[in-house]
């Protein structure tokens, strides 16, 4: 489930790419993810955000440059997008990283995705209305109810 930071992280990452930053790929090899841009109107923001909140946006970068990865490897299947992880996904868990979600995968992973594959954002972090209530499973599975 997302967290304060969490909301807070995906926030300002989303904000920054709204107003024109951009991610730089290639840092992957160096930092062990990309590299953030960020406008100059919104550095004041961004520097004062708490470590917390730029830990949890490094890491969304570091999913974002794996998912990348994956994307840009060659062959004809399509990747499973997931990062590294010892355990099969179950319902209940994001698909990408195992962290309790109520979606497919968790909001984190959704921006990370999102922003790998060059998307809106907000294009993957939709909430499903078919999820919203289906604590249980039975509404994704498309039960009637009764």
């Amino acid at each position: 489930m997302a967290t304060p930071v969490s909301r807070l992280s995906e926030a300002l990452l989303i904000r920054v790419m709204e107003e024109h930053g951009f991610i730089e790929w290639e840092k992957v090899h160096t930092l062990g993810r990309p590299a953030l841009r960020v406008p100059r109107t919104l550095l004041p923001e961004f520097q004062a955000a708490p470590h917390d909140v730029k830990d949890r946006i490094r890491e969304i970068l570091y999913r974002a440059g794996h998912f990348r990865q994956l994307a840009n490897q060659p062959g004809a299947e399509i990747p499973w997008m997931a990062l590294p992880m010892p355990r099969w996904p179950t319902w209940g868990l994001c698909v990408s990283c195992g962290e309790p979600s109520p979606r497919w995968r968790c909001s984190a992973c959704a921006l990370a995705l999102a922003l790998a594959l060059e998307l809106e954002p907000m294009d993957l972090m939709e909430e499903d209305p078919r999820l919203a209530d289906a604590g249980d499973g039975s509404a994704a599975h498309g039960d009637a109810g009764g």
